[in-house]
């Protein structure tokens, strides 16, 4: 069954996003009429290819290359380079990276020994500076 709306993501206050749900049909009418919006959506989903060809490569690498990268990839999007308060579970993560839950957190504990990340709480990690400095 075909999906009628298309999830459409807002720009909020500090690093905040609200996402809503558009109709396809109504989203595509506003294009049609506006030339920017069309530009933004345009823009916005080549985006989003890139990030998911991106991710596609990065699922062959090791486990802590792909947390590496997810890690720098997170506060680029979030617009914090210091610390990360991480919005989503340690499962979350590991579905997303391609691995198990044991796996991340082997990983997290190592890069932890390595200067790599520090961690603050369970959720809150502090990136290493080399890490962002690598990243840009």
């Amino acid at each position: 069954m075909e999906r009628r709306t298309s999830p459409f993501t807002l720009a909020g206050s500090r690093n905040r996003y609200t996402r809503v749900f558009l109709k396809r049909s109504a989203l595509l009418a506003a294009a049609i009429r506006d030339g920017r919006i069309a530009t933004y959506l345009l823009a916005a989903t080549t985006n989003e290819l890139r990030r998911v060809q991106e991710h596609s490569l990065l699922l062959s690498r090791r486990a802590e290359c792909r947390v590496a990268t997810f890690l720098i990839d997170l506060s680029m999007r979030l617009g914090t380079t210091s610390y990360l308060d991480l919005p989503m579970s340690h499962q979350d993560i590991a579905d997303h990276l391609g691995f198990t839950i044991e796996t991340l957190s082997r990983t997290i504990t190592t890069m932890e020994k390595s200067g790599s990340i520090a961690r603050l709480s369970g959720r809150i990690l502090v990136l290493a500076k080399p890490y962002i400095a690598g990243s840009r």
